[in-house]
């Protein structure tokens, strides 16, 4: 390369570039091939508008040697879920407070619930309680436990007072609504306890007015209970409140009594 020599394959690579290109227009110009090479972006005519610049190229997602869930940690499994699903660990609705499953905490709970009332499947509701026996009116049901307290309401919580939401234990937990319910709710230390409102005979289910208990309902769109005194919108014992006192009596929470300006 000092002696100004090229290489055969240089040579030859020049010599193929120079016949495949067209001839130059002109002594003194360069052949056309070489343009683009020399003015890559030649200037545009006179009065013409200026294209608009290309959008950049997309970004590419960084690639990751390691698995995914090795960068990213798994979503916390919501209390709802871990409370409620079939698959996954509950605590214990009693003083042992020990981990069982689903099934196994409804066991237990029958087992409390023998020869008064029983945890079944329904066709349409899921879960739901079914009385073994006859009640007489004011005659208490079933109490419950508070498994866990939050401050915002979702759909399986129950409102204890303002800013005060809460999942029950077993069989309080599986009630189902009805605008027309059999049963009305009282305080105690930690929930509710459940009373008939009138005799219930043996093989019915049970059931609790949800807006009997929530100031404002988020659980239910549109009710579908099929009650005569269905009342469709489900908003809450702050919209209800004449409809639910005159149906239930005293039958509702402190918190709501304390709101109406009533002694507890």
């Amino acid at each position: 390369e000092g002696s100004g020599h090229v290489s055969l394959c240089t040579a030859r690579m020049r010599t193929g570039l120079l016949r495949q290109a067209p001839r130059a227009q002109g002594p003194g110009r360069l052949p056309a091939f070489f343009a683009p090479l020399l003015y890559p972006h030649p200037a545009p005519p006179p009065g013409t508008k200026p294209s608009p610049p290309s959008p950049p190229p997309p970004r590419r997602r960084p690639f990751h040697l390691l698995p995914r869930s090795r960068h990213c940690p798994p979503r916390r499994l919501r209390l709802r879920d871990y409370l409620l699903r079939p698959s996954v660990r509950i605590a214990m609705s009693t003083s042992a407070s020990l981990p069982l499953d689903l099934s196994a905490e409804i066991v237990e709970a029958n087992g409390r619930g023998k020869g008064d009332w029983e945890l079944r499947e329904t066709p349409q509701k899921g879960w739901g309680i079914f009385t073994l026996r006859r009640f007489s009116p004011g005659e208490k049901l079933f109490g419950s436990e508070r498994l866990a307290t939050q401050d915002a309401p979702d759909s399986h919580t129950v409102q204890k007072g303002f800013g005060e939401h809460i999942y029950m234990s077993l069989p309080a937990r599986f009630i189902n609504h009805s605008c027309d319910a059999n049963t009305g709710i009282r305080d105690n230390e930690q929930a509710y306890d459940f009373f008939a409102l009138n005799q219930i005979d043996e093989g019915e289910e049970l059931t609790w007015d949800y807006e009997a208990a929530e100031f404002e309902s988020i659980s239910i769109d549109e009710c579908l209970c099929g009650s005569e005194k269905c009342r469709k919108n489900i908003r809450g014992f702050k919209y209800s409140h004449a409809t639910i006192r005159a149906q239930y009596g005293e039958y509702y929470p402190n918190y709501l009594r304390d709101y109406l300006g009533l002694d507890s």
